[in-house]
């Protein structure tokens, strides 16, 4: 048996672990499982199994997008020739199962945790987790309708998290769908029952002509667990989590949990502590630990545990364990760079990913290697790659991030040695080409990207934006000559907006700032103009005191349906330095309502509503956001931050209190969040209200 990828496109691949059979499994990616090589969701439980499976993998958190599945469906049910098909899947990937079980045909569908929709439309009041992969115009993530599903549907879920709940419910109400409950377990149900002899029952279930009922389902699952040997440890993450979440921080369960299984691993303890709040105690039962304490537990769901608690500590000393007692997986130990590098262990982060790069599997995750060594500045790693044999776009990829990492160690020479190769590499494609061109101009190479420009254009004459192109290169050497050029191509007919909103900056470029006005005029008369372009016209009449005009073109701006939400942030701030903070506020208020669920855009709400005056509004915004956050953490630390700065300025000084302890606790060497927090401090001392 050989695996084999079956179809592959942008976003989606289909990998095919063909044993023969009457039966195949079609398996969807969890989030977090995304490609890596030919390896797919549950391809090695079904390979020991003996079950034919077909994997369909994800190059990220995409959620299945329409296009590039269909495309993709119909070689699946090709190489399906006929037999019964059973969908599989985990979180994203059981969204994918159910989605697509009616066009697979499938005769049955095992969901585990799965999302109805990521659409903010459908979910934003009970989980904004994943809304921010939602696209309308990729089609992905919609919302699972009745058409979609198979006859037979099986949702594991633990109604103990709310928002898998709320799914589940949603789903509950379609026809043939069967929820079986699974508490604590849910990311490990599937692990459990492979550890018990619940195996038996789920191939039953991919097998047999009558699917059980959910009953029986939920027996097995319940019997597996209690055979298996990482339930009580499941569990008790679970516990921990909810306890560091709850106000009372009690530890009545997990201390039962412990004491049935007379677990006295000084390890736990810790955990225990820091989940209580007592970090002294937590740190003190740390230093017991020794290495036999990690022997028997599952070091990456303790990682990921302790980062969510952000006790740093046994994060780090977890990440130590996994990269000594698992060196060859290069996905948990990539997973735990962050760590090193938080810890300040630059070097040993270094030596960490340089070892990972020698690993057979290191080109799957070239993404990974990128960002790791652009984060340690060191781009020997990336050049490192450059010798072994890499598929042509990933050797692209590689040369590009290393233009812009040797940009980054001001490293010039190297940044354009590097776009000579790449205009080597890359003479096949024009896009590419001009990309290289682009990046040539940024660095001042002026006469390198004048001439990829000009023999782009030479093999295409009438494309204006290569034209364009050339003009904005010559501009640095010969203004005479590009200011010319540049009134011939205008001259040309029927050229289209997007033509004239460049000309517009070209001539600005030129210090002809009439010719700059009319040609952004030119632009926003005609029917394609973009939101861009009208946003420019508005900036150029500000700058020549023509205020009240330019209020009027954001005013249409904001009226424009298609203005996206960075244009609409963009234009906040400009109607800001036109000093009409009502407009500001309602660009936010638009920006708010696309994305209702995003902490960036509900902060830069509530700010502008200060200061537009709405303070009622500033303080209602930030006080649900605050609510959110406990409920279902999601914020980085900079926008607790931002979070704190904006309730203290509305005057909630009590909230204000609550958000500087997180902003400072993630924070802890933001000297605006210590100053904020010495405020607050000093306001409680003499009694300000």
């Amino acid at each position: 048996m050989t695996k084999a990828i079956i179809s592959e496109t942008e976003h989606v691949i289909a990998i095919a672990q063909d044993l023969g059979g009457q039966h195949i499994v079609v398996s969807f990616n969890s989030l977090g499982h995304f490609r890596n090589g030919l390896q797919f969701w549950g391809d090695d439980f079904f390979l020991k199994q003996g079950i034919s499976a077909i994997g369909i993998v994800t190059l990220g958190p995409n959620w299945y997008p329409r296009r590039a599945m269909d495309e993709l469906l119909g070689a699946v049910l090709e190489r399906a020739n006929g037999r019964k098909i059973v969908t599989y899947g985990l979180g994203q990937g059981g969204y994918g199962a159910l989605k697509f079980a009616a066009r697979l045909k499938a005769s049955a569908t095992l969901s585990f945790s799965p999302q109805w929709s990521i659409n903010p439309g459908d979910v934003a009041s009970f989980d904004r987790r994943y809304v921010r992969h939602f696209d309308q115009a990729m089609g992905n993530g919609l919302r699972i309708d009745q058409q979609d599903l198979c006859d037979c549907s099986y949702i594991f879920f633990d109604k103990m998290s709310k928002s898998d709940a709320k799914h589940a419910s949603k789903l509950a109400a379609l026809a043939g769908v069967k929820t079986v409950v699974t508490p604590f377990s849910i990311n490990e149900t599937l692990r459990i029952v492979a550890q018990g002899r619940g195996v038996a029952g789920f191939i039953s279930l991919c097998t047999s002509a009558t699917p059980p009922p959910a009953t029986d389902l939920r027996q097995l699952i319940r019997a597996s667990q209690r055979q298996s040997s990482v339930q009580a440890d499941s569990i008790l993450r679970q516990l921990l989590w909810r306890m560091s979440r709850s106000r009372s921080h009690s530890s009545a369960f997990v201390r039962r949990l412990l004491d049935r299984n007379k677990n006295l691993n000084p390890f736990y303890a810790a955990v225990v502590a820091y989940a209580k709040g007592n970090a002294s105690l937590a740190l003190s039962e740390l230093a017991k630990v020794t290495a036999k304490d990690f022997r028997d537990i599952d070091l990456l769901s303790w990682w990921h545990l302790a980062h969510k608690l952000r006790f740093f500590d046994a994060e780090l000393a977890l990440a130590m364990q996994i990269a000594e007692r698992h060196p060859t997986d290069t996905v948990a130990c990539l997973q735990t760079l962050n760590t090193l590098i938080s810890a300040g262990n630059l070097e040993g982060a270094y030596r960490e990913l340089l070892r990972l790069a020698k690993h057979e599997d290191a080109t799957n995750r070239v993404a990974s290697f990128i960002e790791f060594s652009s984060k340690l500045q060191k781009p020997d790693i990336l050049e490192y790659f450059l010798s072994k044999a890499l598929p042509q776009p990933a050797r692209v990829l590689i040369l590009f991030s290393l233009v812009d990492l040797y940009q980054q160690v001001n490293d010039r020479r190297r940044a354009f040695r590097k776009l000579m190769d790449l205009a080597a590499a890359c003479v096949n494609s024009p896009e590419d080409l001009r990309k290289v061109a682009d990046y040539s101009a940024k660095l001042n190479e002026v006469a390198f990207a004048l001439d990829i420009r000009e023999r782009l254009l030479q093999s295409a004459p009438q494309d204006y934006r290569l034209a364009l192109d050339v003009v904005e290169a010559r501009i640095p050497s010969d203004k005479m000559t590009a200011h010319a050029e540049l009134k011939q191509i205008m001259s040309r007919r029927d050229l289209p907006s997007v033509a004239w909103e460049q000309a517009s900056r070209l001539y600005g470029g030129l210090s002809d700032t009439d010719a700059a006005l009319q040609a952004i005029t030119k632009a926003v008369s005609l029917p394609d103009a973009s939101p861009a372009a009208r946003h420019r016209l508005a900036a150029m009449l500000g700058q020549k005191g023509q205020t009240r005009r330019a209020r009027r073109e954001l005013a249409a701006l904001l009226a424009e349906s298609r203005a996206d939400p960075s244009r609409l942030r963009a234009a906040a701030d400009l109607a800001l330095i036109l000093r009409d903070r009502k407009l500001a506020q309602k660009f936010a208020e638009a920006q708010f309502q696309r994305a209702p669920t995003d902490p960036e855009c509900i902060l830069y709400l509530a700010r502008h509503s200060r200061l537009a005056g709405d303070l009622s509004r500033a303080k209602q915004l930030l006080s649900s956001l605050l609510q959110a956050e406990r409920l279902a953490p999601s914020m980085s630390g900079q926008q607790w931050i931002k979070l704190a700065q904006e309730l203290y300025d509305a005057g909630n000084i009590s909230l204000a209190k609550e958000a500087v302890v997180e902003a400072v606790a993630r924070e802890p060497k933001s000297a605006v969040a210590r100053k904020l927090a010495a405020t607050i401090a000093l306001r409680e001392k003499f009694h300000l209200t």
